[in-house]
């Protein structure tokens, strides 16, 4: 999941990257920080994509292809899950959010 999201912080993905692989073996409080950032970065991303979907439809910005706005349409859905089982880990691990 790490590959898919972009980062505000480019090198937190790439510490993110090299986490990826030991996430299992973080204590409680790391894992928590570890999940709530997580859903910090997804949260930004699918606020990302929220605004440029309504940015492209004032009429002073160029026309989108179709290609584009199912991309997005699949990314938005891709992420919105992605966050939604994440707060149920972190329900799940007793973590409040």
């Amino acid at each position: 999941m790490a590959q898919v999201l972009r980062s505000r912080h480019p090198h937190y993905a790439a510490l993110l990257a090299g986490l990826e692989q030991d996430v299992e073996r973080l204590n409680r409080p790391a894992l928590r920080r570890y999940l709530e950032r997580r859903l910090q970065d997804l949260d930004f991303r699918i606020e990302q994509i929220a605004e440029r979907r309504y940015a492209e439809r004032m009429p002073f910005r160029p026309m989108e292809t179709l290609e584009e706005i199912w991309q997005d349409l699949f990314e938005l859905n891709y992420l919105e899950a992605s966050r939604e089982a994440m707060q149920e880990t972190l329900k799940s691990l007793h973590f409040t959010h």
